[in-house]
């Protein structure tokens, strides 16, 4: 029975966050790291790790820190990278995307914490982001006045493709972290 609660009291929020004003956007900031295999030779390999973190995501889509920045709705529902200036002529980038269909919330009423899981996906092709796949784990901080994210932090597990070698995966573990709101610039 407690779990029915639960599950009530997430679809009621999460209903009440979409259908209320368009959902802002905080500034995100990625850290974490990126495992890829390496060959030594025909019969040796090495695990190499690089960074997993902001400067990495603009590098991989080839964008400018002073065009874009990294932001996901407070819904929770993508990773994107957004024009600073909304006169700059330049398309957002969706980077992950995350489903929560069929997954179950916990909400702590006191505290304002929602805690949920989803699936990734990307729609970017010919990037660390092609394919990838796997799981996050979103902790939100909602503010009881406007039933909106004031924090949020997710927790990313993920396999993806190596864009430097053929038919190699890459596993990313990571963390992504947003609070402050972003307001394009005219």
């Amino acid at each position: 029975m407690k779990q029915i609660v639960t599950g009530t009291i997430a679809v009621f929020l999460s209903a009440t966050l979409a259908l209320a004003a368009p959902a802002p956007v905080v500034l995100a900031t990625a850290s974490g790291t990126i495992f890829r295999e390496e060959d030594a030779s025909e019969t040796d390999s090495r695990i190499k790790t690089s960074p997993f973190n902001n400067a990495r995501i603009f590098s991989e889509f080839q964008v400018s820190k002073n065009d874009y920045v990294l932001v996901t709705d407070v819904l929770g529902n993508n990773l994107t990278l957004k024009p600073i200036s909304a006169s700059s002529s330049l398309s957002s980038i969706r980077v992950l995307d995350f489903s929560y269909t069929g997954n179950h919330a916990i909400v702590d009423t006191r505290t304002g914490h929602l805690l949920n899981q989803a699936t990734i996906s990307s729609p970017a092709t010919a990037t660390l982001f092609k394919g990838i796949s796997g799981r996050v784990s979103s902790l939100e901080k909602i503010d009881e006045n406007t039933s909106r994210a004031k924090s949020l932090t997710y927790t990313i597990l993920a396999t993806g493709t190596n864009p430097a070698a053929t038919d190699q995966s890459v596993f990313i573990q990571a963390k992504i972290h947003g609070a402050k709101v972003f307001t394009q610039t005219p």
